[in-house]
């Protein structure tokens, strides 16, 4: 009759000692999971630790290959040789030389007033190979001066082999009547004369005096 008292009290031993057990079992397998756990993140901690983390390296720009433009050498322009002839020197035939072209004012036997001013303009064509520079002059050769200069500058610009151009003198008529004629000429910058073609012959002013 004792035993079967004493039997719940047995039961409720052995539960709680199967209780305790299971306890037991459970925590030392949650520490076991967890020492694990803790295992397993420290074997990936280091295996992060020992990565080696990629770096971005930067490729160093290319330096442009600049060619250097090499520089163009100046052109220097050597204009065409003009003879200069010098005092006294033996002018190279063909150098200056004229060609009549028209009178443009006064032409032959114009009829001029006795003592009557008057403005006597030439057209010459330079058939020469020489410029005609402004220090090139007109010059009275010889007959009738009409009271003109011995000498007078009368090329406001150069002229060049080709062109022409209209020379011009003031003279006045004399005071005896008649046909009356005046011969000119040119001279370069050293006062070497010369005129119509080779020969250099001078041109001339002719007018018929009246009263």
């Amino acid at each position: 009759m004792k035993r079967i008292q004493f039997l719940p009290i047995i039961l409720l031993v052995v539960s709680l000692g199967v209780l305790v057990i299971m306890v037991l079992v459970k925590l030392v397998g949650t520490r076991t999971q967890a020492a694990a756990l803790v295992k397993t993140q420290t074997a990936i901690a280091a295996a992060i630790t020992d990565t080696p983390i990629p770096t971005n390296t930067v490729k160093p720009t290319a330096t442009p290959n600049y060619t250097e433009t090499p520089s163009l050498p100046t052109l220097t322009v050597t204009p065409f040789p003009t003879e200069t002839p010098k005092p006294g020197e033996v002018i190279e035939e063909g150098c200056n030389e004229v060609l009549f072209m028209a009178d443009v004012t006064i032409p032959d036997k114009t009829e001029i007033f006795a003592d009557h001013q008057f403005v006597k303009t030439w057209r010459l064509f330079n058939a020469g190979t020489c410029t005609w520079t402004t220090k090139y002059s007109l010059y009275f050769v010889s007959g009738q001066k009409m009271f003109g200069p011995d000498r007078k500058s009368v090329f406001p610009v150069p002229v060049e082999p080709g062109e022409s151009i209209d020379i011009s003198v003031s003279l006045r008529a004399p005071k005896v009547s008649g046909v009356i004629r005046g011969y000119w000429g040119l001279k370069d910058q050293y006062g070497n004369p010369f005129g119509l073609g080779p020969e250099g012959d001078p041109f001339y002013v002719e007018i018929k005096v009246i009263k």
